[in-house]
């Protein structure tokens, strides 16, 4: 590629290939790991016994649009190639502009839900430092300046999730995947008083990890369970709204002032109202606030917070009030939703309004500030 557009994407997602963790998991537990299996409804995923379905929207770049949201997918071997194979995508990365990805996980769930929420916790978290040892040694390993990597946490025990990341402190870890909501899932809130994540945040802020909570990393979205797919896709971001709300009133990064979280996949147009309604409760009951915050609620946006979008023609209009050093860009390889392949013009559409300088901040500038990557460059590996 010899244009010199590119894009750092901070949401793509890998799907994890069949020996994931049957290649890296010990002898006793081979039956019992995740594992790709074919059922009367395509391939799936099956985890101690527990089949997890497969969409075919998280597989869609290589379709035409009438068959981009086809759900079954009968055979793994049916998915394109660069899903699963990082030489593949590499390739692709090449070919469209894309200068370095981090990747979230597909079979775990995009916060780590599904192996997490294992009750054999010694099985659950084998898992997850197989998950881990694939996406830092294989997966990014590939291409150590174009795969950016993201690994995921044991949530049951903060300590036990300190001692991973002191496991992979070798592995040029540049963000730990996180649930948006993790009291959903069971687990303490962030306004636990006994402070139960604070060992974790303090070694993601000791070691400049940026917290990324996707959507959908809640594992639970509060639509009506006989509501239709367009009602559940349609409010799947809002647990983005209420988690950007809580880790502020927490006071999570007043004890933590260096911590940075990013909300993948969210979209940025809700964040200035949302801003504006934090705001206006908080400095409108200066006598009854419950948790005194070191600042306005709004000024904890671009200073811990910051929002990734992918097409989100209404929330550009507001890069230049949320600040143009704040927000990044994302593809979202290969969901039904990403721009791949029309990656430039899809992202060119809304930055129109932008000077050079400010378009390079969104696509390339902050990903490398906020995460703390330095890309080699296209063709790389």
């Amino acid at each position: 590629m010899t244009d010199e557009w590119t894009i750092i994407s901070v949401d793509d997602h890998v799907i994890e290939g069949p020996e994931t963790w049957t290649s890296r998991m010990p002898r006793k537990y081979l039956d019992r790991a995740p594992k790709v299996v074919d059922t009367d409804e395509g391939f799936a995923w099956e985890f101690d016994g527990l089949i997890r379905p497969f969409s075919g929207l998280q597989c869609a770049v290589d379709r035409v649009p009438d068959e981009a949201y086809r759900v079954v997918v009968e055979n793994f071997e049916d998915l394109h190639d660069g899903c699963y194979d990082v030489e593949k995508r590499l390739k692709d990365m090449d070919d469209t502009g894309i200068l370095a990805s981090m990747c979230f996980p597909s079979m775990p769930g995009f916060g780590g839900t599904y192996l997490n929420l294992n009750s054999d916790k010694e099985l659950a978290l084998s898992s997850i430092q197989a998950y881990n040892d694939f996406m830092t040694e294989e997966w990014c390993g590939a291409a150590p300046g174009r795969m950016i990597p993201a690994v995921i946490m044991p949530l049951w025990d903060p300590q036990l999730a300190v001692k991973e990341l002191e496991r992979l402190d070798d592995r040029g870890v540049r963000s730990v995947v996180f649930s948006e909501r993790p009291h959903v899932q069971g687990y303490p809130s962030l306004f636990d008083r006994d402070r139960h994540w604070d060992p974790f945040f303090a070694a993601a802020e000791e070691r400049d990890l940026v917290i990324s909570c996707h959507i959908g990393s809640s594992s639970k979205v509060d639509s009506p369970e006989d509501c239709d797919y367009f009602t559940h896709m349609s409010e799947v971001w809002i647990n983005a709204c209420y988690a950007l709300t809580e880790y502020t009133f927490s006071g999570t990064f007043d004890r933590f002032p260096d911590l940075k979280v990013a909300f993948s996949e969210a979209s940025i147009g809700w964040i200035p109202f949302q801003l504006q309604v934090m705001d206006n409760y908080y400095l409108d009951r200066a006598t009854t606030k419950e948790t005194p915050l070191k600042y306005k609620p709004s000024e904890y946006f671009g200073r811990n917070v910051f929002g990734c979008f992918i097409f989100d023609p209404v929330g550009s209009q507001f890069i230049e009030q949320l600040g143009v050093d704040n927000v990044m860009c994302e593809v979202d390889y290969p969901h039904a939703d990403s721009l791949w392949p029309n990656i430039r013009e899809g992202i060119d559409s809304q930055l129109t309004h932008l000077s050079a300088e400010d378009q390079y901040k969104l696509r390339v500038g902050n990903a490398e500030r906020i995460y703390g990557f330095t890309p080699s460059g296209i063709g790389q590996r």
